[in-house]
C-alpha cells in the first residue's frame, strides 16, 4: 500500500518504480484508474466473498497487466496489474 498518498504523478511513479524493481515484489495490483468503483464493478463479482488471501493467492485470475502506452513516464512499470 502506497503510504502517505503521493502528491503528484511523477512521485506516484517514482514509488512505483521502486516496487517494480524490488525482486520480492511479484505484482502490484491497483484498481484501474478510468473506472470508479473498481473492486465493487470488477473485483467483487469475480470473488463475492472470499478472502482478501484468495484474491492475493489467485491475483492472476482476477487482474491484468496494464497496456504499455497506460503508463505516465516512458518506462512502464511492469509488475501494475489492474482488475479485467
Amino acid at each position: 500500500m502506497l503510504n502517505p498518498q503521493p502528491q503528484s504523478y511523477a512521485q506516484l511513479y517514482a514509488q512505483l518504480r521502486t516496487y517494480d524493481d524490488d525482486p520480492q515484489v511479484i505484482a502490484i495490483l491497483s484498481a484501474h484508474p478510468e473506472i470508479k468503483h473498481a473492486y465493487e464493478t470488477l473485483v467483487y463479482p469475480k470473488v463475492k466473498d472470499k478472502t482478501v488471501d484468495y484474491v492475493i493467492t489467485n491475483y492472476a485470475k482476477i487482474f491484468k497487466r496494464m497496456r504499455a502506452n497506460a503508463h505516465v513516464a516512458d518506462q512502464p512499470i511492469k509488475k501494475l496489474m489492474v482488475p479485467y
